[in-house]
């Protein structure tokens, strides 16, 4: 037998050489169950709507059903915390527009109150400037200055009423609340006529117990007086 003869009789008595075997790939870990932590963590995601099942089974290692029978079993809705996120938004933002408005209201109680004062106070010197004025005999022209000056004492009043009731929104809050308006304060000149009139109504003596003495008595108020 030929050498060569021999090797070809050696190779096929050989054992043909195995081909490697391909590795299957690894499987994910399956966790068999999650710790309380993680089912926090799971829950929160979940109800903040940020992931999905997938998500999570890649997460945690746990099947996406597993996820799903979970999130059943805690009464879990998927995006449920932004519901109640807004929720809780929307009370605070009207829990401070409540606030805001009961600040309002404080402050139109106060203003109202100061405008009262301030007319009351107008009234009480009007009405001792027309008491000195009789007691002494004088003529009633001579109560046009000071008359004057109280007309444009009541007139800034006035202007600084309006100004703050548009500040305030003293008119929507009047219609939502139904509070009374205050009355428009007009200080105006008055006439004989009209002084001997109001004389008319109290006497002196009454006017006096009810402490008009000189610098105090009542507003003198007038109502808008209609254009020809």
């Amino acid at each position: 037998m030929t050498k060569t003869e021999e090797t070809k009789a050696e190779t096929a008595a050989a054992p043909a050489a195995k081909s490697p075997a391909k590795k299957r790939p690894a499987r994910p870990k399956i966790n068999r169950k999650l710790t309380p932590e993680q089912r926090a963590e799971a829950a929160a995601l979940w109800r903040a709507g940020s992931v999905t099942l997938d998500d999570l089974s890649k997460k945690f290692g746990k099947r996406p059903e597993n996820f799903s029978r979970m999130f059943r079993n805690m009464g879990i809705v998927k995006g449920s915390a932004v519901a109640e996120t807004e929720k809780k938004m929307a009370e605070e933002v009207a829990a401070r527009a409540a606030s805001n408005v009961s600040r309002e209201l404080e402050r139109i109680a106060t203003m109202k109150d100061q405008h009262f004062q301030m007319s009351s106070s107008l009234a009480k010197i009007a009405f001792a400037e027309i008491t000195r004025a009789r007691q002494a005999g004088l003529k009633l022209e001579s109560l046009k200055d000071t008359m004057l000056t109280l007309k444009l004492a009541g007139e800034i009043i006035g202007n600084s009423r309006k100004e703050q009731y548009a500040l305030l929104r003293v008119e929507e809050h009047d219609k939502d609340t139904e509070l009374e308006d205050l009355p428009e304060l007009q200080v105006r000149e008055l006439s004989q006529e009209q002084i001997l009139e109001m004389q008319s109504r109290q006497p002196i003596d009454e006017l006096d117990d009810a402490g008009f003495d000189d610098g105090a008595g009542d507003v003198v108020l007038g109502e808008p007086e209609e254009g020809p």
